[in-house]
């Protein structure tokens, strides 16, 4: 049964094929004369199609927009899930990325970073850790909670 299926399906698409092959071959003046054999108003005709590829196109557009928004809140989720617990307090911040690169030094790792050298954090402002803190936090480098877990 199966293989009769699947020979008619080859029979339908060799059909359709060859169908599309003549639509492509053909004149516009054959096309409308056929067309209009049948009793079929050209204009009519070509105001559907003109409907269906449109919005087949919105179409294709919407779904490709929407699985783009959708993309873009789960990173907004992981974004703020990710900096939710950074410490109020620049002491608490300063000790975190202290605790972070210790950790880093530890893991052999090199991280470059928006200021290279940080071998004396205790010279950068308390906005620049508290900043660095955030970044570093965003790109899910460091768990801020995990300053308190520790």
């Amino acid at each position: 049964m199966a293989a009769n299926n699947s020979d008619s399906a080859r029979r339908v698409r060799a059909i359709l094929d060859e169908l599309g092959r003549s639509l492509l071959e053909a004149t516009d003046e054959e096309i409308n004369g056929d067309l209009k054999a049948i009793g079929v108003d050209p204009l009519k005709v070509d105001e559907q199609m003109k409907f269906l590829i449109d919005n087949a196109v919105d179409s294709y557009y919407q779904t490709k927009w929407q699985a783009l928004r959708e993309q873009h809140r789960q990173h907004v989720n992981g974004y703020e899930k990710n900096v939710a617990g950074i410490p109020a307090s620049s002491d608490q911040c300063r000790t975190l990325l202290e605790q972070f690169l210790a950790k880093d030094s530890e893991q052999g790792s090199s991280l470059t970073a928006q200021f290279r050298e940080l071998e004396d954090i205790d010279k950068l402002s308390d906005a620049d850790v508290r900043g660095i803190v955030h970044n570093l936090a965003a790109l899910g480098l460091i768990k801020p909670n995990s300053a308190s877990d520790e």
